[in-house]
């Protein structure tokens, strides 16, 4: 009985090897995604803490210095705040990029995977008609013995 062999194979296994490996790109890019999220968040949790800082010290109005210094650093915020989204917004198109990689790989395993497939459904079907044929051949081969018999 001859064996099912998918001539693909080896080209399917570096398929799915190289989708594992964009899977852990995709992992790493969304994992400095959220850390610049989460660095934008830090930026905007001091603003608005300067913000409240700075209300209190208009409210009271007691050193001017300070007031001033508020608004400064608010200015520094800000400018770190526009830094960072953009480093945000640069991470996040470069996570979408690697996601639509690993989409796209992960179509070419699929298809591989249906041909495969496919090919296998071919070859058993195959098999069970040559055994059907054998089985026919070796009854039809009885039939004949027993009239032989008869």
């Amino acid at each position: 009985m001859k064996r099912f062999t998918f001539h693909l194979q080896k080209y399917l296994d570096l398929k799915k090897q190289q989708e594992d490996i964009q899977r852990l790109v995709l992992s790493n890019a969304q994992a400095a995604c959220d850390e610049e999220r989460r660095k934008l968040a830090s930026i905007d949790r001091r603003i608005e803490a300067l913000l409240e800082y700075s209300i209190t010290l208009r409210q009271m109005q007691l050193n001017i210095d300070l007031l001033i210094f508020a608004e400064s650093y608010n200015r520094v915020l800000s400018e770190q705040r526009e830094i960072q989204a953009m480093a945000v917004e640069g991470a996040m198109v470069k996570l979408m990029a690697e996601r639509e990689k690993y989409v796209a790989m992960q179509k070419d395993r699929k298809l591989l995977e249906r041909l495969r497939e496919r090919l296998w459904q071919q070859f058993y079907e195959e098999l069970l008609r040559d055994e059907q044929k054998t089985l026919d051949e070796i009854g039809a081969s009885n039939i004949c013995l027993k009239r032989i018999a008869l």
